[in-house]
């Protein structure tokens, strides 16, 4: 006889997936709906990656799953279609980031001025592409013509028409996906290889290539990638070109809040961590030129020899026009003395007397005045001889 009140058991993954629909808000939503869809598919992805990598559901912040969930909800991206997103955990941090197909949405419903997209090419070393160009006010169209479908993706192409007719290129190389492998590897490594991160950054930056960088953390850092990194890389190095494509392109206008929030977070998901390295300086040196030379910003002040202030000078009576010939100055007994203002000359309180006449100055054509009395015989007769 069975039991009518009996009540099925719920598996985790059936009570996982219920709690969830539960707490956004979607679990009395018609399961037909777009919303119910685009949340059970996301739950679904999650439940096949834990299980995959062995992780159990009590291991993730709930609150990054529900942020996971949320973001691919606004942006409409279906994750039961292929190459639409995939999950990735950053410690106990889960993410739901968009793959190839799903930036290709994002710019489809939400790039400004975008009114279809035309071609997605994926340009390979052996493909032969003639990039547009202006002629006057016109651009020529971009000449494309595929030979293989495998190897290495050199730079993808995407045309779109605009809403005002319009036709544009955007473009990406590999080169410009650096800052994307930076910051996936110092999501992956967190604190946890923080050590490893910075080795894996500097050499990064030194070799600037990517094909040189991506080499060498895979060969001496594999646990700083992503399986989608490390399994289908060439895919991914797709995406993220796509990536830098639409995160350079600005977004609608007509996009509600909360979309245009969820857009940059997702084309933001690697490239925002990333600044540009700074040029590195051997700290003895710079503080041996802050000490000699002191360095205020990126302005350098040159040292001023050090200043004394010169000894104040006595202060006297005596006229500015006066000048001092000797350095030392003479003992002067205490007397009263005045100083003539004209020539700066020092004379004492004496009674004045009339000043001698220079003979110096006689003119020569004069005759002098001589006292005969005080003369002797011969100069006297001489005397008589001159006034002859």
């Amino acid at each position: 006889m069975s039991n009518k009140n009996a009540v099925a058991k719920k598996t985790p993954t059936t009570a996982f997936i219920d709690f969830y629909l539960e707490q956004l808000g979607v679990e009395n939503t018609q399961e037909s709906s777009r919303e119910y869809n685009l949340v059970k598919q996301s739950l679904v992805k999650i439940v096949q990656y834990t299980t995959e990598k062995g992780i159990q559901f009590r291991e993730l912040s709930s609150p990054s799953i529900i942020s996971a969930v949320e973001r691919v909800k606004a942006l409409g991206i279906n994750l039961a279609l292929p190459h639409m997103g995939y999950v990735v955990v950053y410690g106990d941090v889960l993410s739901i980031e968009p793959y190839k197909h799903g930036y290709i949405e994002i710019f489809r419903n939400y790039g400004a001025d975008v009114k279809r997209i035309l071609n997605i090419w994926s340009i390979r070393e052996k493909d032969e592409f003639v990039a547009p160009k202006f002629i006057g006010a016109k651009m020529t169209d971009a000449e494309y013509k595929q030979n293989t479908t495998y190897g290495k993706v050199i730079k993808m192409v995407l045309q779109y028409e605009t809403d005002y007719g319009e036709i544009k290129y955007l473009m990406a190389e590999r080169n410009n996906i650096i800052p994307s492998l930076i910051g996936h590897i110092k999501k992956i490594g967190g604190n946890k290889f923080k050590q490893d991160v910075d080795k894996a950054v500097d050499k990064i930056q030194e070799l600037d290539d990517f094909d040189k960088a991506y080499k060498f953390v895979r060969e001496t850092y594999p646990h700083l990638l992503s399986p989608a990194w490390k399994d289908f890389p060439e895919t991914m190095f797709e995406t993220k070109m796509l990536n830098f494509i639409v995160r350079n392109h600005p977004i609608s206008d007509k996009a509600p809040m909360h979309v245009v929030s969820a857009v940059k977070e997702s084309i933001d998901a690697d490239f925002v961590e990333v600044h540009q390295p700074d040029t590195k300086q051997n700290d003895k040196k710079v503080d041996y030129e802050i000490k000699e030379e002191k360095v205020v910003g990126s302005v350098k002040v040159e040292v001023e020899e050090e200043y004394e202030e010169p000894v104040k000078e006595k202060e006297t009576n005596v006229s500015k026009d006066f000048e001092v010939v000797d350095e030392i100055e003479p003992e002067v007994e205490d007397e009263e003395y005045t100083v003539v203002e004209e020539t700066g000359e020092i004379v004492h309180d004496t009674p004045k007397q009339e000043p001698k006449a220079e003979t110096n100055n006689v003119d020569p054509q004069d005759k002098p005045i001589v006292d005969k009395e005080e003369l002797t015989e011969e100069e006297k007769a001489f005397a008589s001889f001159l006034e002859d």
